[in-house]
């Protein structure tokens, strides 16, 4: 998988992923397990561990860093419809399905938000099994801010892409600029197929870093009104924990619009930055 991790576009990457599958879970029915008494799998790769876990009345974790099988295909897929015609939620079905009965079978739900709680519990998984986990930070590269940044400034981290809401992003910032014109956006990360023609749109009006360290993103949010935006397809991000971290659209906070967009972006202002009367 390296070649593809460094050298092919983000969904091709993603497409070679689950190709390789099949590999994988051979070589872990291959494995031999310690003894434990609790086993722990994101989802959609828990199964193998599950069954055998089963069978020997280990309790069973599974950890959901995004919303609920029903959410994370529906919502990406009605982005698609409507900006991207003809695009396609590149996780294959077989993977949702492994989702959805390994969530039956767990006895422990870990949500990294509300946002991803609510989902399971709305589309049939038990409240008392879900648990919201936040993400961490790596408070060794992250540390305090030391003032409030004197002009607004705003940076998110990850992919660009319809799936997460960028479209809505942009749109909503140049109100931002036009109420405070000393705003400032960063985007780091790849731009996605499905965006493309967005990007044509919105290309020049932030500025934008394919990829940056974590120690260069460290160096930013001493200077930024932040907040980490995680990925469907993605690890976790290391950021500080007094991050906004928002839901998808699966990023965008419903209703999934400009709007909501504007108004997150407002409320990250200080007072201090507002026009005097």
């Amino acid at each position: 998988m390296k070649p593809f991790y460094h050298l092919a576009p983000g969904n091709w990457t993603e497409r070679a992923f689950h190709a390789f599958f099949p590999i994988w879970r051979s070589w872990l029915k291959r494995q031999s397990w310690p003894d434990c008494n609790v086993v722990q799998a994101i989802i959609g790769y828990g199964t193998e561990l599950f069954e055998r876990a089963g069978k020997q009345g280990v309790l069973k974790v599974v950890d959901c860093p995004n919303s609920h099988p029903i959410t994370y295909y529906g919502i990406p897929q009605s982005e698609y419809d409507i900006w991207c015609p003809g695009a396609r939620v590149h996780i294959p079905h077989w993977m949702f399905a492994r989702m959805n009965r390994e969530l039956q079978r767990a006895d422990v739900v870990l949500c990294p938000s509300t946002f991803v709680r609510d989902t399971m519990i709305q589309f049939g998984v038990p409240p008392e099994k879900c648990f919201v986990n936040p993400f961490g930070a790596d408070t060794s590269i992250f540390v305090p801010r030391p003032a409030v940044p004197e002009v607004p400034r705003f940076i998110i981290v990850g992919n660009i892409g319809l799936r997460k809401g960028h479209h809505y992003l942009f749109a909503a910032f140049q109100q931002v600029k036009r109420a405070l014109p000393s705003a400032e956006l960063i985007c780091v990360g790849t731009c996605l197929d499905n965006f493309r023609r967005e990007w044509r749109r919105w290309k020049g009006t932030f500025t934008h870093h394919s990829h940056l360290p974590h120690g260069d993103l460290a160096k930013l949010h001493l200077f930024f009104r932040r907040w980490r935006k995680g990925s469907p397809g993605s690890s976790r991000k290391l950021w500080p924990q007094d991050c906004l971290s928002l839901p998808p659209t699966k990023a965008v906070p419903p209703p999934w619009s400009t709007m909501a967009w504007r108004d997150l972006l407002f409320r990250r202002v200080p007072s201090s930055h507002w026009p005097r009367p």
